[in-house]
């Protein structure tokens, strides 16, 4: 049951477009006294409204009646508006100054200033979506790539949330079955054997295992894929950034330490978003500036989702250009030899051995070598003269989609629901493996409900639904 406060009844407005000077700003109200509020500010309106009509005029301050601006008015009915709501959109000149005007207007006139993501909250309220669908508003709203607006908008024609309840089905039958079992005679439903009930609680646990392997890459597709370059001082790590942003945004010189921050842009290559960081470099006894660079880019390390590790091609090998590797995720880090342009590809073989005679008389490199595979391919890269990129494109291709499916988890807020889930239905096969009372395994699968329900909404937390909202911008 869904609790409406005292503010729900109160008319919103707020600036629906982003604040600043353009050709057009809209202007949103909601609530039941949205017409006649605009009807003190906009006098040609109608006596009553028609939803879905636009009418044009003069905007008034509502007491000196002073001409504002020239707008378009859009009226929708209660029910047939995005929140439920009787609703109304101005749209007006483009002006700061000015749109701040009507918002002041307005409020004289009856309204009250939107609080956060009040809109979607009301759609929520109103039954017009539910929890996850509302999410998916916002990743629409923040989607940055093809790929990202794709998954915003099936969570927000209810893909996702078809999927979740088709789990709920599934749920309430095994439960509903259970429960039969435990005061049969009062029942109208034949309990399913003890097979079927072990399948049916194998089928959910495999659906919600499913989504939760999908999590990674839904927050690839709503952030980017994480990329760090890594490496020592001058290994071309600022040059390669450069190159591919195809910007001038990090410092190049031959002296070293130049970065002593962290650098980021984000690259779309083919309708896929990546975020890519330039980290300070990795060495021994860095000044105080350049150590605190490199206690950053360590943080870093732990976030990102492929760590390039550059390794100057052109320069002799010493232990020191491989500082910091021994302590990287062989899953997520990829060796790359740098300045490729200033070796001879006759020399290449040559460095190659070198470097794997370099690897193999230190045991824990020489293991973290074989964990990556550098042996199957080896990575040359010039920013100079572009050797290397289409390999690594390809790289960042296969790195960035790891699974497979066309619906994912979407937030930390749905992830950490679908893992309590899996924990709540871990314990009930374990009892009903134990051949356990009826009663406790219903406890369990209840549990597992009452988090689904939570997820879609369907059971109303007030501090989820706050933690949800307040993401959102004002106007929204």
């Amino acid at each position: 049951m869904l609790n409406f406060r005292s503010q729900d009844k109160d008319t919103i407005c707020a600036l629906a477009t982003p604040p600043g000077q353009g050709a057009l700003a809209l202007i949103r109200l909601s609530g039941d006294k949205a017409f006649a509020i605009s009807k003190k500010c906009c006098p040609f309106l109608p006596k009553s409204s028609i939803s879905h009509r636009i009418y044009f005029g003069t905007f008034l301050h509502p007491r000196k009646k002073e001409t504002l601006d020239e707008v378009l008015v859009f009226c929708f009915e209660k029910g047939r508006s995005f929140t439920g709501e009787e609703s109304v959109e101005i749209s007006c000149h483009g002006s700061l100054y000015l749109s701040s005007l009507i918002i002041e207007s307005l409020v004289e006139a009856g309204a009250r200033l939107a609080d956060r993501g009040e809109f979607s909250y009301r759609a929520f309220m109103n039954g017009k979506m539910d929890l996850v669908q509302a999410e998916s508003v916002l990743n629409l709203i923040q989607s940055r790539s093809p790929r990202a607006h794709t998954q915003a908008i099936r969570g927000l024609k209810g893909k996702l949330s078809d999927r979740l309840k088709n789990l709920e089905k599934k749920l309430v039958k095994l439960l509903a079955h259970l429960e039969a079992s435990i005061d049969f005679s009062d029942q109208e439903i034949e309990p399913f054997s003890e097979e079927r009930q072990n399948q049916l609680l194998e089928e959910i646990r495999k659906e919600v295992k499913e989504a939760l392997k999908g999590f990674h890459q839904g927050k690839i597709d709503r952030e980017g894929f994480r990329i760090l370059l890594l490496g020592a001082p001058n290994a071309g790590k600022s040059s390669l950034f450069n190159y591919l942003i195809q910007d001038d945004r990090a410092i190049v010189t031959r002296h070293p330490g130049t970065t002593r921050d962290i650098l980021s842009a984000r690259l779309l290559l083919n309708q896929r978003e990546f975020s890519l960081k330039d980290t300070a470099g990795l060495r021994k006894n860095p000044d105080p500036v350049e150590s605190q660079g490199i206690k950053k880019t360590l943080k870093e390390v732990a976030h990102s989702d492929l760590c390039l590790f550059l390794v100057e091609s052109a320069c002799p090998l010493k232990e020191e250009r491989f500082f910091g590797l021994e302590n990287l995720d062989p899953k997520k880090t990829v060796i790359v030899f740098s300045k490729s342009d200033q070796i001879p590809s006759s020399q290449r073989e040559a460095f190659f051995k070198q470097v794997e005679m370099f690897f193999h008389k230190r045991q824990a490199i020489s293991f973290f070598l074989c964990r990556t595979g550098i042996n199957k391919k080896i990575l040359w890269l010039s920013s100079r003269t572009g050797e290397g990129r289409e390999d690594l494109k390809k790289l960042f291709y296969k790195r960035s989609e790891r699974e497979a499916g066309e619906i994912f988890l979407s937030t930390p807020r749905q992830k950490q629901a679908m893992e309590k889930i899996t924990y709540f239905l871990d314990k009930a096969k374990k009892l009903l493996k134990q051949k356990s009372s009826p009663e406790f395994i219903t406890f369990e699968l209840q549990q597992a409900l009452s988090v689904l329900y939570q997820l879609l909404g369907k059971e109303y937390n007030e501090e989820v639904i706050k933690q949800v909202f307040k993401e959102f911008c004002i106007g929204k």
